[in-house]
């Protein structure tokens, strides 16, 4: 897929085309942060919809889109969504709103719209998906990157694509590594530190959901979970991420038999693939 180098930051905030990414999960981020850069889209983060509302309300007009997730503390991507739509007569052009969410069309669908979200996008979502829809909402921006001339770091590329296709088979069962590359492409190095970013975030977010299970704090247990299920279908960890989203709808109907009862196949599973992203590390040391 083409890539394309974006306007600087004060150049896209004057004419009004930064995109304003929200998601509360940091590997989530960070892969979005690599899709906007190599689409060409110049973009802020914002860790919540408290803190992307705070962006929007001291500058307002330096925002073309807003790219958010659903699911957050503090204020969640439906709650900033209605903000938005109750504030915006005050600036110069309505926002577009896209969603971003791990859930479907079907379940989520409705509840974004009715939120007074323009469009929608499932994670994970593909850069040629993500493309797609910015260029659908913000053209603007679309036509101010340019395109990147960069023949020297496709044969680098080249040879990360062969490399990639090789540990591909070696993670059958563990990780989908094609679903990374339909955000980063064939870009070894990228791949890499966006495992190994994960494997430190998500150890962080074992403990923090095993101690909201010794706290007995069912609802938080579930919400820890979502931020889980979100990042691990990210990296193509599917068999995760549906262990995941069993604690996840476990924790929101407050049962805790079914949490107690997946926590051990969630924790195996999470432990084969962390050892797998270690493997990777000591294979490229």
């Amino acid at each position: 897929m083409a890539r394309y180098i974006a306007p600087d930051f004060k150049t896209a905030a004057e004419a009004g085309l930064l995109i304003l990414a929200v998601d509360d999960d940091e590997t989530n981020r960070s892969l979005l942060a690599r899709q906007l850069a190599r689409l060409g889209f110049a973009a802020e983060f914002a860790e919540d919809g408290k803190q992307a509302w705070d962006l929007l309300q001291a500058n307002p007009n330096h925002y073309g889109l807003l790219l958010t997730d659903c699911q957050m503390p503090q204020m969640d991507g439906y709650q900033l969504a209605v903000q938005v739509r109750a504030n915006e007569g005050e600036w110069d052009t309505p926002l577009p709103i896209v969603a971003l969410t791990a859930g479907t069309l079907d379940s989520n669908g409705k509840k974004c719209f009715d939120a007074g979200m323009t469009d929608f996008l499932q994670k994970p979502a593909s850069t040629k998906l993500l493309d797609a829809k910015l260029s659908e909402h913000l053209p603007a921006a679309a036509e101010l990157r340019l395109p990147a001339d960069l023949p020297q770091k496709q044969v680098q590329s080249d040879g990360d694509a062969t490399q990639t296709s090789n540990i591909a088979s070696r993670g059958k069962g563990v990780l989908d590594l094609s679903i990374l590359e339909s955000i980063v492409g064939d870009d070894w190095p990228t791949i890499l530190a966006t495992l190994k970013r994960f494997q430190i975030t998500n150890h962080n977010d074992l403990k923090e959901l095993e101690a909201a299970m010794a706290a007995d704090e069912v609802e938080q247990v579930g919400k820890i979970a979502h931020g889980i299920k979100g990042a691990t279908r990210a990296i193509g960890a599917a068999k995760l991420g549906d262990y995941a989203e069993q604690i996840e709808k476990a924790g929101a109907g407050h049962d805790w038999e079914t949490i107690h009862a997946t926590m051990p196949k969630f924790q195996v599973e999470m432990s084969r693939v962390c050892d797998f992203i270690t493997g990777l590390g000591e294979d490229n040391a």
